[in-house]
C-alpha cells in the first residue's frame, strides 16, 4: 500500500510537471489582437512601403494615409451638411488624436497595421525593405525574459544555503522554479518566490515534534502563502489553478520523501529524532533578516526590470521603440472607443442642438412637423446616448469603406484603453502593480522589525 502511495504522489507530481510544460504561457510582445504593427522612420516614404506591401501580397492594413473621416453620413444629410460647420472642439479633438496611434512616442517613427493573415508576407516585407537599406520592426519581435527565471534561480540557491533540510527545500522547490520559466511574467514570478520563501520555512520544521501545528499557527505562513495565491491571481485566474498544482505537487514530493525515509529508518537499529521541537525551532533559521532581504532584492529587481520596460521616461535612455497598445495607464494622446462614440453622438446631433442654451445632456429632442389625413402635427425626434447608441456605433465601425483605426481599437474590445508600452513587453494589470509593491512593502516591513526586535526567534 505504501508503494502505491508513493507511486500515485509521483505521478502526481510527474503530471504537474507536464502540465506546467504543455500549457506553458510566454508573454507576447504583440500589442493587438488580430494585428501586427510594422514601424518605420518618418524619413521613409510612404511610397516605398505601399509597394513593398503590394509586392508582398499585402492587400490590408491601417496606416495614416488612408484615414478619413469615420463616420457614415446619408447622402444629403443635414448632418454631412452641418459637419464642415461644427468647429467646436469636440468636433475636430478626437479626429486630431486618432492620428497619433501611427506614430510612436516620439513621433520618430511610422506605424502601420497589418492583419495577422499577413504574418508570413510582413516578414518578407520586412526583409525587402531593409534590403533597400531602410530599417523596419514589428512588435512582435519579443525576447524571452530569462530575467525572471534567473532571479527565481539565485534566490532558491541563496535560499538553499541558509535552510536546514536541504533535501527537502530542493524537492519541494522544483516545481516553483519551472513554474516561473512556464509562466515568465511578473506577478507569477513573485508568487513563486513567497512560495519558495513558505517550503523554506517548511524545510526548517520538516519533521520535527509538532511540525503541521506549528507551521500552520505561523502568521508568517498565512501571509507569504496568501502574497503567492494573490499574485498569481492578479495574473490570470490560470496562472492562480497553476500554481495551486505546484503545491499539490510539491506536496507529493515531500510525501515521498517521508515516505522514502520511514522505510529506510523502519530497517534500521536506531531511529534518530530532533532534540529541539517545532516550537522551539526557528521557521527562519534565525536568518529572517537574511531571508527577507534577499526577497526584497528580488522583489525589488522584478518590479525595476518591469518599469525599465514600460515606462516612458526610462525607456527612451534605452532607445526602445514606445508604440501604441493596450495599457494599464491609458495615455490622453491616445483615444478610446468610448471618445469615438461620443465623437459621433456629437456629430450626429450637431445639427439638432439649440445653439441658445448649453446642452450636455445624453438626449437631444428635435421636433418637426408631419401631415397625417390633412392634419398637422409636431413629432419629437429623440436622439439619447445609452448602451444601444453605443453598440450600434461600434457595429458600425465594420461598414466604414476604408481601413479605419476604429476597426483596431473594435478588435481590442470596447473597455480597452490605450497608452504606450515597449514592442518587446506585455501588458501589467494595476493589480498585479499594486499587488507587487504590497509584496515588497511586506518583506521590507517583517526585515526592519526584525532588526528592531533583535533575536526574535523566528
Amino acid at each position: 500500500m505504501s508503494l502505491l502511495k508513493k507511486l500515485i504522489c509521483l505521478i502526481v507530481s510527474i503530471c504537474v510537471g507536464i502540465l506546467l510544460f504543455n500549457y506553458r504561457t510566454i508573454p507576447s510582445g504583440r500589442l493587438w489582437e488580430n494585428y501586427t504593427v510594422l514601424y518605420i522612420p518618418n524619413e521613409v516614404d510612404d511610397s516605398v512601403i505601399t509597394m513593398a506591401f503590394n509586392e508582398c501580397g499585402i492587400e490590408e492594413y491601417v496606416s495614416y494615409e488612408n484615414q478619413r473621416v469615420p463616420v457614415l453620413f446619408k447622402n444629403d444629410s443635414v448632418e454631412r451638411s452641418m459637419f464642415s460647420l461644427n468647429t467646436s472642439e469636440n468636433g475636430y479633438k478626437y479626429l486630431n488624436q486618432r492620428l497619433n496611434y501611427f506614430f510612436d512616442s516620439s513621433k520618430q517613427y511610422r506605424l502601420y497595421y497589418v492583419p495577422n493573415q499577413y504574418r508570413e508576407n510582413l516578414n518578407e516585407c520586412v526583409k525587402m525593405i531593409e534590403s533597400e537599406g531602410n530599417t523596419a520592426g514589428i512588435d512582435s519581435n519579443f525576447s524571452y525574459p530569462w530575467v525572471l527565471p534567473l532571479l527565481a534561480i539565485v534566490l532558491f540557491v541563496m535560499l538553499l544555503i541558509f535552510v536546514r533540510n536541504k533535501l527537502i527545500f530542493i524537492c519541494s522547490s522544483i516545481l516553483p522554479v519551472m513554474f516561473v520559466f512556464c509562466n515568465p511574467f511578473y506577478s507569477c514570478a513573485i508568487a513563486a518566490f513567497m512560495l519558495l520563501v513558505v517550503f523554506f520555512m517548511v524545510s526548517n520544521v520538516w519533521e520535527r515534534e509538532g511540525f503541521f501545528k506549528r507551521i500552520f499557527t505561523s502568521k508568517a505562513f498565512y501571509i507569504f502563502a496568501a502574497c503567492a495565491l494573490l499574485l498569481a491571481l492578479t495574473n490570470a485566474f490560470i496562472s492562480l489553478a497553476f500554481l495551486m498544482a505546484v503545491v499539490v505537487g510539491s506536496a507529493a514530493l515531500l510525501y515521498i520523501c517521508w515516505s522514502i525515509k520511514n522505510d529506510i529508518e523502519s530497517r534500521s537499529t536506531y531511529r534518530y529524532v530532533f532534540i529541539r521541537n517545532a516550537r522551539l525551532t526557528p521557521l527562519f533559521a534565525g536568518r529572517i533578516k537574511t531571508v527577507c532581504l534577499v526577497a526584497s532584492i528580488a522583489v525589488a529587481c522584478i518590479f525595476v526590470y518591469f518599469i525599465l520596460n514600460s515606462s516612458d521616461s526610462f525607456s527612451g535612455h534605452f532607445a526602445r521603440v514606445l508604440l501604441p497598445g493596450e495599457s494599464s495607464i491609458s495615455s490622453k494622446e491616445l483615444p478610446n472607443l468610448e471618445d469615438y462614440c461620443k465623437w459621433d453622438w456629437d456629430v450626429q446631433t450637431y445639427p439638432y442642438k439649440s445653439t441658445n442654451v448649453k446642452n450636455d445632456s445624453d438626449t437631444v429632442t428635435y421636433p418637426h412637423f408631419v401631415k397625417e389625413n390633412g392634419i398637422i402635427r409636431q413629432v419629437d425626434q429623440v436622439f439619447k446616448y445609452d448602451e444601444v447608441f453605443i453598440n450600434e456605433t461600434i457595429q458600425a465601425v465594420d461598414n466604414l469603406d476604408f481601413y479605419s483605426i476604429e476597426q483596431v481599437l473594435k478588435s481590442q474590445g470596447k473597455n480597452s484603453v490605450y497608452g504606450y508600452t515597449a514592442s518587446s513587453s506585455y501588458n501589467v494589470s494595476i493589480l498585479s502593480i499594486i499587488m507587487m509593491i504590497i509584496t515588497f512593502g511586506m518583506l521590507l516591513f517583517i526585515y526592519i522589525s526584525a532588526i528592531i526586535k533583535k533575536g526574535g526567534r523566528e
